[in-house]
């Protein structure tokens, strides 16, 4: 957020009130809206390796899978994907609180037959 009244001054603390950066009744304010920056994440699969990806927080697990099936060549319906002990099957990878330096758990389902 910056306040624009004859000077220009980021209002970067998001603990800090309108009051204390001294603005007026009918201050000019403009706000700047700027998607998440991308994170860092870690993949491990079940022989150990790890691959890592830039997501962003508000990626669906859906698009993450198929991201995973380009690089490992797993089909997303053989992906397990584990994160702090959940599967994560559909929603946010946010949903799933995953952060930057997450490791994600890759196991393989099962084919019956």
């Amino acid at each position: 957020m910056v306040f624009v009244n004859g000077s220009s001054t980021t209002l970067n603390n998001d603990f800090a009130t309108l009051e204390s950066y001294s603005l007026r009744s009918g201050a000019r304010l403009s706000l700047l809206v700027a998607p998440p920056a991308p994170i860092e994440v870690f993949i491990q699969n079940e022989k150990g390796d790890v691959t890592t990806y830039d997501i962003k927080p508000d990626e669906t697990v859906s698009h993450f899978k198929s991201r995973v099936e380009a690089t490992e060549g797993v089909a997303v319906s053989q992906q397990k994907l584990i994160h702090e002990s959940r599967e994560m099957k559909e929603g946010k990878l946010s949903d799933y609180n995953v952060r930057a330096n997450s490791t994600i758990f890759q196991t393989l389902r099962l084919r019956g037959g």
